[in-house]
C-alpha cells in the first residue's frame, strides 16, 4: 500500500479575519482568487493553507 502526504494544511482559528491579516502581512500570502471551499484559502507553491473558524480541539488528546 502506498501513502502520500496531503498538500493541504488546515488551521482552526478563533478569529479568521485576524489570522488572514497575519498570513497576508507577516507571511506574505494572498487569499486564493478562486476557491472550491467555504474556508479562507491561501496557496503557496507547494501547499494549500485553510483557515477554519472555531476553537474546538480537532486533533489528538494527549492525556
Amino acid at each position: 500500500m502506498n501513502y502520500r502526504m496531503s498538500k493541504n494544511i488546515g488551521f482552526q482559528v478563533e478569529n479568521v479575519e485576524k489570522a488572514k491579516l497575519f498570513y497576508e502581512r507577516v507571511m506574505g500570502l494572498k487569499e486564493a482568487a478562486q476557491s472550491d471551499v467555504d474556508e479562507m484559502e491561501f496557496q503557496t507553491n507547494h501547499n494549500a493553507i485553510f483557515l477554519i473558524p472555531g476553537n474546538k480541539n480537532l486533533g489528538l488528546s494527549w492525556n
